[in-house]
């Protein structure tokens, strides 16, 4: 669950972001800056820094503190790869609707998330990926998740238990593996 909550929330705050972190997209000088300069700070720190950071200011074994955790990784991995690929777009779309009167976010609806959807959606999925393995180490560090019940079932060495934690985990990666196999296939 604190996958789930964390990359969709992340994944999709990270869009303005990177629209900002974008020196195509962004709407001033200023927001490119602060948004360039936000990105390495939040994605500097590793989330399980994060899971710690969380932990202690929500108390640790509480979920919330890893959705928050995964949150803040979703959108650092989002932003700052999606700002990368809004650099490498086809300037002639922008433009066009810059030169045909369209407002800054017609622009960037239109124009530029177009180009960008396909690798939007394969960054997605990658990062929902991450965070359910990363959740499990989230865990460890006090945050809440599938990772502090591995580690209550290995300390009462209830075997059998944490095998079907593993064989959970394992098929839920597999599963976001095969959607976005067969999503990028559709999309692109």
């Amino acid at each position: 669950q604190i996958a789930i909550i964390g990359s969709t929330i992340g994944n999709l705050l990270a869009v303005t972001l990177a629209v900002w972190a974008s020196r195509m997209t962004a709407p001033s000088e200023t927001a490119y800056r602060f948004a360039k300069a936000f990105l390495i700070v939040v994605s500097s720190i590793p989330f399980l820094v994060w899971g710690v950071l969380y932990a202690t200011a929500v108390g640790f074994g509480d979920p919330f503190a890893g959705a928050l955790a995964m949150f803040m990784f979703s959108l650092a991995i989002q932003a700052k790869l999606l700002s990368e690929t809004v650099d490498a777009i086809d300037i002639g779309p922008l433009e066009a609707g810059r030169a045909a009167g369209a407002r800054h976010t017609q622009v960037i609806q239109y124009a530029a998330f177009p180009q960008v959807r396909p690798n939007y959606v394969a960054y997605a999925l990658y990062i929902f990926e991450l965070n359910i393995r990363a959740s499990v180490v989230i865990g460890f560090v006090g945050a809440g998740g599938i990772g502090r019940l591995l580690i209550e079932r290995r300390t009462f060495f209830q075997w059998e238990q944490v095998m079907a934690i593993v064989l959970v985990i394992f098929v839920a990666v597999l599963l976001v593996d095969w959607v976005w196999f067969w999503a990028w296939w559709v999309l692109v």
